[in-house]
This record gives C-alpha cells, structure tokens and sequence, in this order.
C-alpha cells in the first residue's frame, strides 16, 4: 500500500478511503493563509466525516501487510470521538477482530480462585497500567477483574477507567466499552465471532444492572456508565463473564440455549458460584421454572445469568455500597 500500484490494485471503497486521507494531508499540509486554511480544513473534516471509513483503509493495509499504515489507523481509532468515521462499525470490528487474536501473556493456572475454577473455558484480562509517559501497556494477565478495594485493585481501576474514558468526561459510553473490553477480554481456544458476541451480551446486561440500581435516585436515560459507579459495573461485569463460562459448559447441545438437564448439571456449579437459593440443588427444577418464565423449556443466556447473577450478588452489592 506504499506505492501507487497497490493503491491501483484496491477495490473502489478502499481507494476512496485512500484518496480522501491522501487529499486532506496534501491540502491541509499546501494551504496558505488563515482564512483559507480555516476553509480548507472545514472541508478536509466535512470530507472526512462522509467519505473516509478507517475501517476499509485497515483492512486493506492488513491485507497488503502495510504495518505502518497498520499502526496508524489502530492509533486514529483509539484516539478517535465516537460517531465518526474513524470509528465506523468496521474500524471497531477489525480492531476487535486484532485485538483477539493478539498473542495474550500466559497465565499461571495456579493463579485460579475456586470461583475460576468452575468453569472450563476461563476468560483473561489483560489489563492496562499508565507508563510514565501516559501511555498505556497492557501487561497485566488476570482471571478477575479489580473488583476488591485493596491499593493494587484501586490502582488497576485507575488505569482501567483511564483507558476506557479517554476523553475523561466521566462517563463510558456503551461504543467505549466494547472497544475497550475488546482490547481488554480474552477467551483462549475461542474464535473472534464469539469472543465478540460474548463481550456484546455480558457489557450490555452489567450496564442494565448497573441501571436498575439507580444509584441517582432516578431512572437513567442514557447506556452510559459513569466512572463514580464503575467498582459496581465491574462487579456485576465479572458475574456475567462467570456465569458466560458456567452456561457455554453447560449447553453441551452448542445451541446457545440451556434445557432443564442442562441446568440441573450446572446446579453445583452455581451453588459453588454463590447462588444461595435452597432449592437449587434439592428442587432445581423450581429454580428452573423460575428463570423459564415463558415455559419454553429452555432458557437464554440473559435469562440465566440476569436470575443467577441477581440472586447471586444483590447481597454483597447492596452491602457493598452501604460502605460506599
């Protein structure tokens, strides 16, 4: 992609991108006088905004091998506001798609707590820590999130809220945290599509029960989650990354879907979890039915986990932000 015969040889969408980031770094670099450069870049930003997909140009560069461009266009997307071009549905999954198949530090399996161990398919965090020259490495391999409110938690939390909020507004839009845990989530053995889908569903329902506890005494009316309540989103996020783990064991039928069997397998396991219901291991049926409320007689992850992750910590979030 250096030179003008690759560019030649790319689709009409990818030579387009090209062109329109090639033009505007001619013009912007060519332009003399104030107010014509005032014009020119008004023109450069409106031509960015309708015509270049950071998405199709990173593509492409991957496909030509072209690291420079490569390098460039990851940092453009990081640093980028949400809603523009530089973060098109297509920037976020290629950089997704990257992020996943990045070679992960190896995690020591004695490093697992009980709570890890139940499960076969065990999520990674690579977590984030602020160089001294504000830059970011991610170099710290875990099986839990900085939950717990000991220095080195708070420190991680830091870090963490840094790299997800860069614009530091003290809010984290749903955008910012899916290319953020992106980066962040790592599932070992797992194609990119599940991973993706997995980081989907467990963001979004953490955020809803972060939601429905409105901790500013009202209904919120925005996804956004705000960086004084981001210990409580982490706490719900990790239950819904461990209850992702106990359901894909236990739908061994691999049809997104847990049938009563199913369930009743994965009784002990939840019990271990935390779920503190009686009836779990002497009627699971009755919990069962408790989650199939619709009596199809199979349940959804969301179902599943909104019951378990609820019943299983409202207690300690409750008793948690008493100490808040």
């Amino acid at each position: 992609m250096s030179g003008n015969d690759s560019t030649n040889s790319l689709p009409n969408s990818a030579r387009k991108s090209v062109a329109t980031f090639k033009s505007a770094r001619f013009q912007k670099q060519s332009s003399g006088g104030n107010s014509r450069k005032a014009a020119v870049d008004e023109e450069i930003n409106t031509n960015i905004e309708e015509d270049f997909d950071l998405g199709t140009f990173f593509m492409f560069a991957e496909k030509y091998n072209d690291n420079p461009y490569i390098t460039m266009a990851a940092y453009l997307a990081e640093k980028a506001p949400k809603g523009t071009g530089l973060r098109s549905q297509a920037m976020m999954q290629a950089m997704s798609r990257r992020y996943q198949a990045e070679k992960r530090l190896d995690l020591d399996p004695d490093s697992l707590s009980e709570r890890d161990r139940l499960a076969g398919p065990q999520c990674m965090f690579m977590l984030p820590s602020i160089t001294v020259h504000g830059d970011f490495n991610f170099d710290k391999a875990s099986y839990r999130l900085p939950v717990e409110r000991d220095k080195a938690n708070r420190e991680a939390r830091v870090a963490l809220i840094r790299f997800l909020d860069g614009t530091q507004t003290g809010r984290i839009s749903t955008e910012d945290l899916k290319f953020g845990f992106a980066r962040i989530i790592h599932i070992p053995d797992h194609d990119v599509a599940d991973a993706e889908h997995m980081i989907d569903e467990v963001v979004r329902h953490a955020q809803r029960a972060v939601q429905d506890l409105m901790l500013d005494g009202a209904p919120r009316k925005d996804d956004d989650v705000l960086t004084k309540e981001f210990r409580v989103f982490l706490t719900y996020l990790q239950g819904y990354v461990d209850m992702w783990e106990i359901f894909s064991e236990a739908d061994s039928k691999g049809n997104e879907t847990v049938d009563l069997d199913e369930f009743i397998s994965a009784a002990p396991k939840l019990k271990e979890w935390g779920l503190k219901d009686p009836a779990l291991m002497k009627n699971p049926a009755s919990v069962f039915a408790q989650i199939d409320v619709d009596e199809s007689g199979y349940v959804t992850f969301g179902e599943f986990a909104d019951f378990c992750v609820q019943q299983g910590l409202v207690e300690e979030v409750t008793k948690d932000l008493r100490m808040t």
